[in-house]
């Protein structure tokens, strides 16, 4: 019998992967366990509201703000979600990004 293992993934790749998925279930979850999550980055050099910005996924996104989440955060190449979510014209992750930016500043 041959058996294949699910590779077990870091949690900073769990996050992130419910994130693009906008799995707001499992994103509380994961941030009840670990709070460091909120600002976590998967071996790509993302955080978690980089992933909801490039796949539009709004409830995700709303969440990690509200939780305090840096629309601000440099990724691997210096490009923010405020950039991702410009770049792929998401307009309803775009203007939660842009309204918690001018809320906060």
């Amino acid at each position: 019998f041959l058996f294949v293992m699910d590779e077990v993934k870091p949690p900073a790749t769990l996050m992130c992967d419910a994130c693009a998925r906008d799995d707001l279930p499992t994103v509380k979850s994961l941030l009840e366990e670990d709070k460091g999550l909120l600002q976590c980055m998967d071996p790509s050099g993302y955080t978690p509201l980089h992933w909801t910005a490039l796949y539009n996924c709004t409830q995700c996104a709303e969440f990690l703000l509200d939780c305090g989440a840096d629309a601000l955060a440099k990724g691997a190449h210096g490009d923010t979600p405020l950039h991702w979510a410009t770049a792929i014209s998401s307009e309803p992750c775009l203007d939660l990004i842009l309204r918690h930016l001018l809320e906060k500043y």
